[in-house]
């Protein structure tokens, strides 16, 4: 009698025991610092305007100790109604400006940045969100999945290694 190997591994596979909450958890526990991080993020205030000599004002006006969100809220094509609030965004999610806050502490401010559209930016430091564990019921069926891969893959390898013991196939 002739043995379907697609139907075996299927069977195989089918019949791998699904995790439960108490896997899923041990498993978020064991890899949360390396997997399950959000990155450090950073929330500013930015002052965006289409004209450069706008910009160079707006910086001196900043510089002579004019307040930063009332100039935004006359100026910004960011959030104006918030006095330019933005954020908190990740390194990932805005690489120039996430390198430009992180050189700020304190209420600083940045030099004129260009931005997309030919825009131009000052950003104001206002804070930097550390590093957190992301929520576990927000991965819960990531870890779930790799969890029944895995179990999938250790059930075939354990009855194929047993197969082969059990009737002494040499695999060469």
């Amino acid at each position: 009698m002739a043995i379907d190997n697609t139907h075996y591994l299927k069977h195989l596979v089918t019949s791998a025991p699904a995790p439960d909450t108490s896997d899923v958890i041990n498993y978020y526990n064991a890899n949360k610092s390396v997997n399950y991080m959000e990155p450090e993020k950073f929330i500013v205030r930015e002052i965006r305007v289409e004209k450069r000599s706008l910009a160079d004002s707006l910086l001196l006006l900043l510089g002579a100790g004019t307040d930063f969100s009332s100039l935004a809220r006359q100026n910004s094509l960011t959030n104006p109604e918030d006095g330019g609030i933005y954020g908190p965004f990740s390194r990932n999610q805005n690489r120039s400006f996430f390198d430009a806050a992180s050189l700020l502490e304190g209420n600083k401010i940045s030099p004129i940045l260009q931005t997309s559209g030919n825009n131009f930016s000052i950003l104001q430091f206002v804070e930097r969100v550390s590093k957190s564990f992301l929520e576990l019921e927000h991965v819960y069926s990531q870890i779930e999945s790799i969890l029944i891969k895995k179990n999938q893959d250790d059930a075939k390898v354990d009855e194929i290694d047993g197969l082969l013991k059990v009737y002494s196939i040499n695999n060469r």
